[in-house]
């Protein structure tokens, strides 16, 4: 039995919870007779949601203990959790959202009334799918790292994770900026606003609807820097046995540089560089020793 204090335990049950909860949305999108072809799409990504996090914690109940995972993987795991308990709010929020939409609709068939609601919905729903899609990507990349014993067992598997982990990693960025951007600019409209209330009143958001904007960009912010540093955990593993790629370094003006591992690291070897220019300063690309790169530095 899983040590109920450790990490796996705690990741184990919330990702139960999120299961239930993306299953449960599943069920509800499936109960809605001639739903429009958004809601179809969107039931395939939710499926697809519940489907990774179940086989997440079916595999982390294999392990059953902490002991077995490498400090990466429980960083990794640190990150999921957060992630997961996302997953489980946000079903949990847009099921909601459909009870209400369909409180007219009779044995899941759809008014008239709901059906015009239900298309008005399209913008959000893609909202809602792309963050699903960025909660599965992360959760997809945790379940890749937590079958991994060594990262060097098999190289090009680890190759392909790390591919994976670019894609993803570089999507989180764009959504992390764009959030701060939108952020800003509703910041930017509510003040520039302000001195034309008295004209018209409608043309600014009220202070609960501007908090609750605010409120749920900045949840939406800390979730994805929660799948960006779990990515970077994993990322920080798979390179010991993939190693580095250095490549547009110029070192000039006395300039001293290490490209490379202090000591005899594993995976070392495995570094590439290239395009590297040095004019008037000194470059070590490779592996130094620790007494070395002492001296290297003075």
């Amino acid at each position: 039995m899983a040590d109920p204090l450790s990490i796996t335990a705690s990741v184990i049950t919330v990702a139960g919870l999120a299961y239930s909860s993306g299953k449960m949305l599943y069920q509800a999108i499936s109960d809605i007779h001639d739903a429009p072809e958004t809601f179809i799409h969107l039931k395939t990504d939710v499926e697809t949601l519940y489907e990774t996090i179940h086989s997440l914690q079916q595999e982390l109940e294999k392990k059953d203990t902490d002991a077995s995972l490498s400090e990466a993987q429980k960083s990794n795991l640190r990150e999921i959790k957060p992630t997961l308990q996302a997953c489980r709010n946000a079903c949990d929020a847009f099921k909601g959202k459909i009870d209400r939409l369909m409180r007219h609709s009779k044995d899941a068939h759809i008014s008239l009334r709901d059906r015009l609601k239900l298309h008005f919905q399209e913008k959000e729903i893609g909202a809602f799918q792309a963050r699903l899609g960025s909660y599965k990507s992360t959760l997809t990349i945790a379940l890749d790292f937590s079958t991994f014993k060594t990262a060097s067992e098999n190289l090009d598997a680890t190759k392909g994770l790390e591919t994976k982990i670019e894609d993803v990693t570089a999507r989180l960025t764009g959504q992390m900026q764009g959030l701060q951007i939108g952020l800003q600019a509703i910041l930017d409209a509510n003040a520039e606003s302000r001195g034309l209330v008295e004209a018209d009143p409608h043309c600014q958001l009220t202070e609960t609807q501007q908090s609750e904007v605010l409120h749920t960009i900045e949840q939406q912010s800390i979730v994805l820097s929660h799948c960006y540093w779990a990515c970077m955990a994993t990322l920080e593993e798979t390179t010991k046995a993939t190693g580095h790629t250095y490549k547009y370094v110029k070192a000039s003006n006395q300039a001293r540089l290490l490209m490379g591992d202090l000591g005899n690291v594993k995976g070392g070897a495995l570094h590439t560089f290239s395009n590297i220019e040095v004019e008037g300063g000194w470059v070590v690309a490779g592996n130094m020793a620790g007494e070395s790169a002492k001296d290297f530095f003075k």
